[in-house]
């Protein structure tokens, strides 16, 4: 992923420096060129903006994803520390247990772990979480995700004032 992080950005820096010369130097050439690779660049991000919001899962279907992928987790808890401290903090954080509650526990006959405790007395679960992580998890994607396709747009609103300010150029010019 990182490599395409510094691709895209060694092309971005490209495109500015042909602006940069465009402005500076008065080339209309350069000025044209620049329009098209940022025009280019704005057909791309839209193009790719549309194909990424097509795989977020609208919100049903999220929750469902999300409700099967604990199932999963859950079940190899035992294998795995790593799932372990995830869920551990997935408890703690939600101030949930399970997957859809604290029964999940008793399901899959595993003890239900201390951080499914909403309170300790000497050392002994008093209280614990009753609703599940599923839809602490659920709403927490969703809240992340809600905003990318305003974020884009004002991307894009940036970079078609690009555009039309290198046009203002190449008229005044």
């Amino acid at each position: 992923m990182s490599k395409y992080l510094i691709g895209v950005g060694a092309i971005l820096l490209g495109i500015g420096f042909v602006g940069q010369c465009g402005a500076t130097s008065g080339s209309t050439i350069c000025l044209i060129l620049f329009m098209f690779l940022v025009a280019g660049g704005i057909a791309v991000q839209h193009f790719l903006e549309h194909k990424v919001m097509e795989h977020i899962p609208h919100s049903n279907e999220l929750y469902n994803k999300v409700e099967d992928a604990l199932r999963t987790c859950l079940q190899l808890y035992t294998k795995s520390v790593l799932l372990q401290n995830a869920f551990d903090y997935l408890h703690v954080q939600g101030k949930c247990c399970g997957v859809t509650g604290a029964g999940d526990w008793i399901d899959i006959q595993i003890p239900r772990p201390q951080s499914c405790c909403e309170s300790l007395t000497l050392g002994f679960c008093v209280d614990h979480y009753e609703p599940g992580c599923t839809e602490f998890l659920h709403n927490f994607i969703e809240k992340k995700t809600r905003w990318l396709p305003e974020i884009a747009d004002i991307i894009l609103g940036f970079q078609a004032s690009t555009l039309a300010l290198t046009l203002l150029l190449l008229i005044t010019g």
